[in-house]
């Protein structure tokens, strides 16, 4: 979660809070507990963007899931070619905006806060105000003692806490005008409770409002301090004064504090986190680098802008390097992704026949029994001219003995059908993923074959079960073709503006199931890299038009897919 989309996040909650005050409480005379919510609200907006209730939304599979070798078809790997906008584009402009106005404020409340220790140090005639547990007022001010008690409840109730934390939010989020609205009704209601205290020490409201009146010509020492003198609220304080008393019925109006905080949960949860118009919004303004933005904005300014060639999105064209290769070796020696073939390497005799050699030597380690580990082990390998796999890696482990046993499949491999380039063979870079999952203890099959069930909630019907490739007659596939899915792709996909401005690169791990529709559902992330990119492959995958669907036996079912979306940036 970038800092923009944070204080995007942040701001929103604040509005909604104030909203529910401002429509059921702000006419209410429970003073004490006005100032818990505002407090409270203001906090809770702070910390509902960390707080993750997935469970509110997510609903699980009721169905079984069988899941066995999954099929990483097709390894896409995205290259982009950043914008020319300038410096000054919209992102970063908003950037500078936003850092000009909080170095304006903390400039601002800093030299408050040095003029008024220089008054605390003053005389103190003609003042009355309070700051956090210091006292300033006049003894010879009239009716000292009343005006002593309500100036002694500011400091008891620490009413200059709330004052500070209401100026730091609001200069952190000084664009949103709601937290001028907070800071104002704070200090109104720090003032009814002190004029509520000290009104009846004096026993008569009568007198304590004409004591109010003539001090409104007095000076108020800082907006920082909880002054007697502030000309500005006098009226309200008056009628508060004089206003009757809630009824206790109207307490019941603070119970629905709770549902608004749950309903806020959930609406974090399943909408203003994963909103996908705010998360656009907030990728544009890369606000968790402020130091760059302002030395790339002093450098725009330094030094006239250069044209440069029109940006583009494309699907990769480079080859992937292998790190083995030696850095002077010949074009014919580069390891190319599956963007840039002409022809696909191949298992002899198919994909099929692959998952069916799989499905004879693969055998479940017996450490990863014992200890009940199930997953998926994500490899990649080479490809070589002559068929032969190489350079077999886990990217991402298991453990209990997977990781070796899936190394030893690959590698004991029949050979492949090489990939071609302008019909010459060439080095070709594939990744797969091998899932291991234990089978129910109830069904009738083996544990050394790769399988699994998820047992269900309800029991399901037989024709729901979600399949994998293996089991299939026919695989799904996207309409016109992978090669149409890579222009869909290429469409699409969009690298988010933090990850360029982060130089995040990297795999996206997806999951999904293509339902018996063609829709695609039940999408999510396996291992993600963050920086907005995870985000934007699910985006993308939900956008996707609907798939042809797999069948067995000549029925359509739902089917399990694997696919990693791997992002870079040009050097």
């Amino acid at each position: 979660m970038s800092w923009a989309h944070y204080l995007l996040q942040v701001n929103i909650y604040l509005l909604v809070f104030y909203g529910f005050y401002k429509l059921l409480l702000a006419k209410e005379t429970y003073f004490t507990l006005n100032r818990i919510y505002l407090v409270s609200a203001g906090l809770l907006s702070l910390a509902i963007p960390f707080l993750r209730f997935e469970w509110f939304i997510r609903q699980p599979i009721a169905q079984p899931v069988y899941i066995t070798v999954g099929q990483m078809n097709d390894y896409l790997s995205m290259v982009v070619v950043p914008e020319n906008e300038g410096f000054f584009n919209a992102g970063n402009l908003m950037v500078l905006i936003y850092l000009a106005g909080v170095g304006f404020l903390t400039i601002k409340f800093i030299v408050r806060l040095i003029s008024l220790k220089l008054l605390l140090n003053k005389g103190t005639k003609g003042l009355a105000f309070s700051f956090f547990n210091k006292k300033v007022i006049d003894n010879k001010l009239p009716e000292f003692r009343i005006i002593n008690t309500h100036e002694d409840l500011h400091v008891k109730q620490y009413h200059s806490a709330d004052v500070m934390f209401f100026e730091v939010l609001s200069i952190i989020s000084w664009f949103n005008p709601i937290i001028y609205f907070y800071k104002y009704t704070v200090k109104n209601i720090h003032e009814y409770l002190a004029d509520e205290e000290a009104a009846r020490f004096q026993g008569d409201k009568e007198q304590y409002a004409l004591l109010l009146l003539s001090s409104a010509f007095g000076v108020t020492p800082s907006n920082l301090t909880n002054s007697f003198f502030n000309k500005s609220l006098i009226k309200k304080r008056i009628y508060m004064l004089h206003k009757q008393r809630s009824k206790k019925t109207a307490v019941l109006k603070y119970g629905l504090f709770l549902p608004l905080f749950a309903t806020t949960l959930v609406m974090s949860s399943a909408t203003i986190r994963n909103n996908e118009k705010i998360q656009e919004f907030a990728e544009a303004i890369p606000l968790n680098q402020p130091l760059k933005v302002v030395k790339e904005a002093v450098a725009a300014v330094a030094e006239p802008a250069t044209n440069a060639p029109e940006s583009t999105i494309k699907l990769s064209t480079i080859p992937v390097q292998q790190t083995q290769l030696n850095a002077a070796a010949q074009d014919d020696d580069k390891v190319y992704d599956f963007v840039s073939l002409d022809k696909q390497p191949t298992f002899e005799g198919g994909m099929e026949k692959f998952y069916e050699y799989l499905k004879e030597n693969l055998v479940y380690p017996e450490t990863a029994k014992a200890e009940k580990i199930q997953g998926k082990v994500f490899l990649s390998f080479i490809v070589e001219k002559d068929g032969s796999l190489t350079d077999i890696k886990v990217d991402r482990k298991l453990g209990g003995g997977t990781d070796e046993e899936a190394v030893r499949v690959l590698s004991a491999s029949p050979k492949w059908n090489p990939g071609t380039v302008k019909k010459e063979t060439v080095r070709v870079k594939y990744n797969i993923p091998i899932s291991f999952a234990l089978a129910d203890p109830k069904e009738n099959t083996t544990a050394d074959f790769v399988s699994s069930t998820v047992q269900p909630t309800a029991a399901p019907q037989q024709d729901d079960k979600v399949h994998d490739f293996t089991s299939l007659d026919v695989a799904p596939s996207f309409p016109g073709g992978m090669e149409k899915f890579y222009q869909f792709l290429k469409r699409t996909v969009k690298y988010p503006a933090e990850a360029q401005t982060n130089n995040i690169s990297g795999k996206v791990f997806l999951s999904f199931i293509i339902e018996k529709s063609g829709a695609l559902t039940d999408i999510k992330v396996d291992r993600g890299l963050g920086y907005g990119l995870d985000e934007e492959a699910i985006r993308v995958l939900k956008e996707s038009p609907d798939w042809i669907p797999g069948s067995q036996k000549g029925k359509k079912v739902r089917v399990k897919y694997h696919i990693p979306l791997s992002f870079s940036l040009t050097k």
